[in-house]
């Protein structure tokens, strides 16, 4: 628990795999309780690796759902090579929008020896 309340940001890749351990679906749960209780919104980011809905979600992810907007994993299957290669560039993009996005809080704030 302090890892994540310590934590700038935490990152889930999610599978169906994932959201049917406890374990798994406990921590994301506990991270967004962090979140929005630090008023740290940006802390969580959620990336899909398959076709999961919003309902396969625990209630609290879902009512956060709109915040959070989780990134959808390619894959090249999906489509032919340049449209690929097209929609990695702007996955990245995103997801490095959301990186420093969710860190603009602790980088505006000064840093002390209890922060390292």
């Amino acid at each position: 628990m302090d890892v994540i309340n310590n934590s700038y940001q935490t990152v889930f890749v999610v599978s169906c795999n994932f959201l049917q351990r406890e374990w798994t679906t406990f921590t994301m749960k506990l991270a967004s309780v962090y979140s929005f209780r630090d008023g740290r919104e940006d802390m969580n980011i959620i990336i899909l690796l398959n076709d999961i809905k919003r309902s396969e979600f625990p209630k609290l992810v879902r009512k956060n759902w709109d915040v959070i907007r989780p990134l959808r994993w390619l894959f090249e299957s999906n489509t032919d090579r340049r449209n690929l290669i097209t929609a990695e560039k702007l996955f990245w993009k995103k997801m490095f929008k959301r990186i420093q996005r969710g860190n603009e809080h602790f980088l505006s704030a000064p840093v002390s020896e209890s922060n390292l």
